[in-house]
């Protein structure tokens, strides 16, 4: 009897991950990868023109991160499944995307054992966490936050180092020439800051990452 495949979907800014993936996926008779994106806008592009069962998504991607690239899918659509597959296992990233909607949550150094059980569970809607995962989650929820007021986020490491360089002065224009990106793409990470953080302009951005030890 033919089964129908799950179509899959892997969103990663490293094309020999991707390749990997692919590869790896490939001889797994209910699996099939229908596409790849390197950051979330050709994702959203992409699933414009594709009929979607599951994502597979990094977090750490230019333009358009995996944390709001889950948000936009989520709102757009709430059928697709999404998995995440990242080497952050902090459990404010945990936390907060789960709070998003994320299926499943596992480390890029799992087993194919593993990525293949989260695949098939997700698709079947049901939510998937490593054992890994799933200790980070319980020990967050026995230890009080160390700032209870503040509203879990994730800042990615690009937003970092764009903090950084706020801080030091420099413009948005010099800090899209530094890290080689364009000026409409640096003020969309400076909103993307603000809104995640809740922040209403620069100085409380300042305050916000000399209080987390961002900056000094």
């Amino acid at each position: 009897m033919k089964t129908n495949k799950i179509k899959v979907v892997v969103t990663d800014d490293h094309e020999v991950l991707i390749d990997g993936l692919i590869a790896l996926l490939a001889p797994e008779p209910d699996i099939e990868v229908i596409g790849k994106a390197l950051n979330g806008y050709q994702l959203l592009k992409l699933l414009k023109t594709k009929n979607v069962d599951l994502i597979i998504m990094d977090i750490d991607m230019p333009e358009l991160d995996g944390v709001e690239a889950t948000k936009e899918v989520k709102q757009l659509y709430p059928n697709i499944k999404i998995l995440i597959l990242t080497m952050h296992g902090t459990p404010d990233f945990i936390k907060n995307l789960i709070q998003r909607g994320v299926d499943g949550y596992m480390l890029k150094y799992a087993p194919k054992r593993d990525l293949l059980k989260a695949i098939r569970a997700v698709a079947q809607n049901e939510l998937f966490y490593t054992p890994d995962i799933a200790r980070e989650v319980m020990k967050s929820l026995r230890t009080p936050s160390q700032n209870e007021n503040q509203p879990v986020t994730i800042l990615s490491n690009r937003e970092i180092e764009i903090i950084k360089l706020v801080a030091q002065e420099y413009t948005s224009q010099e800090i899209a020439d530094k890290l080689h990106l364009s000026f409409h793409t640096i003020e969309r990470h400076r909103k993307n800051i603000l809104a995640k953080l809740g922040l209403r302009n620069v100085a409380g951005l300042i305050r916000y990452a000399m209080r987390k030890g961002i900056i000094k």
